[in-house]
């Protein structure tokens, strides 16, 4: 196992550098070699909802292409890699911001690339199941264990009130009494 020692910065989309808000939309990986040209990549996020999220107005195209100009310079590069993040560093614009360096050791640059992303600039994955809280979860507690009991088919779900209206709440009070009958 063979690690190699490299810095990453994070690219930050800022809509407004008063606020300093900023959303995370990239990573350049740098392996720092010495004695010859090291590999440098870039990757941009291709789900741009939080950026729209905090700059509706966000130009998501411009920003795709200067990570397709960055690779290109990256891919046919004029000496060495460094200078055009020194560059990149000095040219960027008020809305998109480079970090400074933060060192890490890998041992495959794609597959360092991969958790970089996923750790600092893609969404984190949430549970689609919400927690039910207050009525809900007592009525799905109640629901599940009439289930399991077997007879929730036999309780009357829809229960008239006194003004003659159908209810569409579950009263369980009305349902039991409904059993004993």
């Amino acid at each position: 196992m063979d690690l190699r020692s490299c810095e990453f910065y994070l690219v930050r989309y800022v809509p407004d550098p008063v606020k300093n808000e900023f959303v995370n939309i990239g990573v350049f990986l740098h392996e720092a070699a010495e004695g010859r040209r090291g590999e440098t990549a870039v990757r941009f996020t291709r789900n741009w909802a939080r950026v729209r999220c905090i700059d509706p107005d966000a130009d998501t195209d411009t920003l795709e292409a200067f990570e397709a100009e960055v690779r290109q310079r990256l891919a046919h590069p004029v000496g060495d890699s460094k200078p055009i993040l020194a560059l990149l560093e000095d040219s960027l614009s008020i809305n998109l911001q480079l970090t400074k360096a933060q060192g890490c050791l890998a041992e495959n640059l794609a597959a360092k690339m991969d958790q970089l992303m996923q750790l600092y600039v893609e969404p984190r994955k949430r549970e689609s199941l919400s927690k039910k809280s207050g009525r809900q979860a007592v009525y799905g507690a109640m629901r599940a264990q009439f289930e399991r009991a077997g007879v929730w088919d036999l309780l009357r779900k829809r229960i008239a009130s006194q003004l003659g209206i159908q209810s569409t709440k579950y009263e369980p009070s009305h349902a039991l009494a409904h059993l004993w009958r």
